[in-house]
């Protein structure tokens, strides 16, 4: 059927290996606009569609500040049917870290600095 040497399935088998690890890695830089589109999209997703744990997932560098961008899953309480994807900055811990990158800070229940949940892309 195929007459295949040695050096074309090891080429074949490693593309089969790396391509999938390559896509979901990405240094793209992406502007507001395109970050803007990709949180309507992750807004729409139900719980249902959201598969947790195919999170964080890479997403691209904001061209605003040069910080790493993902996507990740969060949900507090009745998981995972009512968690949500977020874009949010890669490595950033605290408020004080989010305002230096000039992020949106979202917190966990009552705003108060123990409760940092995560470093937004601001938008605007």
């Amino acid at each position: 059927m195929y007459n295949w040497n040695m050096k074309t399935f090891f080429t074949i088998t490693l593309l089969i290996l790396i391509v999938p690890a390559i896509s979901g890695c990405s240094d793209e830089i992406v502007e507001s606009n395109e970050i803007e589109i990709e949180m309507t999209k992750l807004k729409q997703m139900k719980g249902e569609d959201i598969k947790p744990n195919h999170y964080p997932q890479d997403y691209g560098i904001d061209g605003k500040n040069n910080q790493k961008i993902i996507r990740e899953y969060h949900c507090n309480d009745m998981c995972p049917d009512y968690g949500h994807v977020i874009l949010q900055y890669k490595n950033i811990n605290s408020s004080e870290e989010c305002e230096k990158v000039r992020g949106v800070t979202t917190m966990h229940g009552i705003p108060d600095s123990d409760n940092f949940k995560a470093c937004l892309p601001a938008i605007k």
